[in-house]
């Protein structure tokens, strides 16, 4: 009897906790209560807005953050509010991963982003979440004094004191400036709760796969010991129930999580843990990639068809049950839209599990999905960043460099665990849209091909940090492929106009630190035989294990011959390993036990 009671009791929890969890769910993403009258970001909107002298709202949201469907059932699902909007402003709704361009330009450090322009597209004022009471106040003192606002921010900008030009501070790409870099990381590390930096926390990409591999070369202790914390931390933004990782933690510990889940945030630090689990060999880190992938399969993939979705939904009261309960509720939505440079990321990461693990499933799942995007996503305009069905017209975006550098690099990627040639004439044909982003003033790649239809900030070139560095990487990688000089001196040159601005980003610039140290160092390993036999070769399997920048190029001994010769390698069916670091090339290595030496040498060396 107490058994049955004990049964109902829990039987109750989860009907109610399912109904609180539906319900709240259905109260920030039913669409149809939106009272507002949206417009897209275009043309239209900014004239109509220049036509009845109107500001613009501008509202950057996210499907998945919590705070944007609050925003949404607070302010725009209120009556009262939605009316003075749409009276009294033109509104104007952005979704910042269908357009990252728009997010970076007029974001106010939040989502959602609420933010009040001009006609021109000039930012008059922005902040992220308004309390109905407070937005109601907002938008009738914007529109109240309209044009005194404009005004004053036009007279703000002409007096605005010039600033002197002046050159920043040459920095050198040299050895000395990896070791300054990797210091950087070492000292400003958080021992005790992990990572990088204070209150919020989010994944460190970058700065554990830099300390890896740097730990790989120089054997510093607190660099592996940066790693194992900053790894065992994250464990609070894990879902220990179905997987996968949180967005970020609102404290330094890592504690309190943001429940979304993004396939950009579980695609780094798959990664991330692939590589601790090479650099420590703790199987801990091995089962952590094999949940984050069980994660995605079920609940970010199209399995059948292939492609990664952008994101699930936060929704706390779900997130807080245990695995009985949660089958028994609906899980939070997901948005299955397909993003390029999202896919592109998450290819190469699994990729790298097929190389580190084994992981065939991995592997088939991978080229999958780059086909698709090969096959539907690219052509003679370039390559779309998303693809939508509505209304039977087409909806996208195209002209993004992240889309077409991410891409690139996952072709390569491919291409070097495969050696299926069509991975590196994809990569090829991508490497030539570039010069269409490379801006000859600024010496860097802009982050978006200028338009005739840009308006407000989107006419202004913007310079993206990170982007840079992927491009950087992905042109020597294109070198050693191809060792077409050429390439090497414009990533050389991309990397002179961003070392100066390297430092301000701590343990960001951990990703600087590495397209240094690949070009500083040349690591290549050239593999001769038929590419039959070499792609199932040991010695693949071992290089995986070395986490350090490098390309692998395969010499097929009958498609190569002229190049085999020029380099002085036998023609032999065996597959052999022919490491060059540092412009030389040590003796064939055609065993596992013959390879690790050599590659154990460098490493010391190094």
């Amino acid at each position: 009897m107490a058994a049955l009671l004990y049964l109902c009791r829990e039987l109750l929890t989860v009907v109610i906790m399912c109904y609180c969890v539906r319900h709240h769910a259905g109260n920030e993403n039913d669409g149809e209560k939106m009272r507002v009258h949206w417009r897209t970001w275009s043309q239209q909107a900014f004239e109509t807005a220049k036509k009845e002298n109107k500001p613009i709202l501008l509202n950057l949201f996210a499907v998945w953050r919590h705070w944007c469907h609050r925003m949404d059932a607070d302010c725009y699902e209120n009556d009262e509010i939605a009316s003075i909007i749409n009276s009294r402003t033109i509104p104007v709704r952005v979704d910042i991963d269908e357009r990252p361009d728009i997010k970076e330009r007029y974001h106010a450090g939040g989502f959602p982003t609420t933010a009040f322009l001009d006609a021109a597209g000039n930012k008059l004022l922005g902040g992220t979440y308004f309390p109905p009471h407070e937005m109601k106040v907002l938008i009738n003192q914007i529109a109240d004094n309209f044009h005194k606002i404009v005004e004053q921010k036009r007279k703000a900008v002409s007096e605005k004191t010039p600033v002197s030009p002046h050159s920043p501070q040459k920095a050198e790409l040299d050895k000395q400036l990896v070791e300054a870099i990797t210091q950087e990381l070492i000292t400003t590390a958080d021992l005790f709760h992990g990572g990088w930096g204070g209150a919020p926390k989010f994944p460190p990409h970058a700065a554990i796969n830099a300390a890896c591999a740097l730990f790989q070369k120089t054997a510093d202790a607190k660099l592996r010991d940066a790693v194992v914390k900053t790894l065992n931390g994250l464990r609070g933004i894990y879902d220990p129930v179905e997987g996968g990782f949180f967005r970020y933690a609102i404290n330094q510990d890592w504690s309190e999580p943001h429940y979304e889940k993004l396939l950009e945030t579980n695609a780094g630090l798959l990664r991330n843990y692939l590589y601790g689990f090479v650099t420590t060999k703790d199987e801990e880190y091995r089962k952590i990639t094999q949940g984050i992938i069980s994660y995605l399969n079920k609940n970010l993939t199209g399995q059948e068809l292939g492609g990664f979705f952008a994101s699930q939904d936060a929704d706390e009261e779900y997130y807080a049950l245990d695995m009985n309960k949660r089958k028994a509720c609906k899980a939070p939505a997901t948005d299955k839209t397909v993003f390029v440079n999202l896919n592109a990321q998450a290819v190469s990461a699994y990729l790298d599990a097929a190389q580190i693990l084994g992981d065939q499933a991995a592997l088939a799942f991978a080229l999958k999905t780059l086909d698709v995007l090969l096959g539907n996503y690219v052509s003679s305009q370039g390559v779309a960043h998303y693809r939508r069905e509505e209304n039977r017209k087409t909806q996208t975006v195209q002209g993004l460099f992240a889309d077409v550098v991410f891409l690139a690099t996952a072709c390569l990627d491919a291409y070097e665990a495969t050696f299926n040639a069509k991975y590196r004439t994809a990569a090829l044909d991508l490497l030539k849209q570039f010069e269409h982003f490379y801006c000859t003033t600024e010496k860097l790649f802009r982050d978006r091909k200028t338009q005739d239809e840009d308006i407000g900030d989107l006419t202004k070139a913007r310079f993206d940090f990170f982007e840079n560095i992927a491009a950087c990487d992905f042109l020597l990688r294109c070198c050693d492929h191809t060792e077409n000089e050429a390439l090497k001196e414009r990533a050389r040159t991309v990397l002179t106009a961003l070392a100066p601005h390297a430092p301000p980003y701590h343990a960001n610039g951990a990703g600087f630190a590495m397209a240094v140290e690949r070009m500083l160092t040349g690591f290549v390993v050239h593999i001769v035989g038929a590419r039959d036999t070499v792609r199932d070769s040991p010695l693949l399997q071992q290089l995986a294990q070395v986490v350090l920048p490098k390309s692998v190029v395969t010499l097929d001994i009958r498609d190569d011959v002229k190049l085999l010769q020029e380099k002085g390698y036998p023609l032999s069916e065996k597959p052999a390993a022919y490491v060059c670091y540092n412009g030389m090339c040590r003796p064939p290595a055609s065993d596992i036990v013959r390879l690790q030496k050599i590659l154990a040498g460098i490493i010391k060396q190094a």
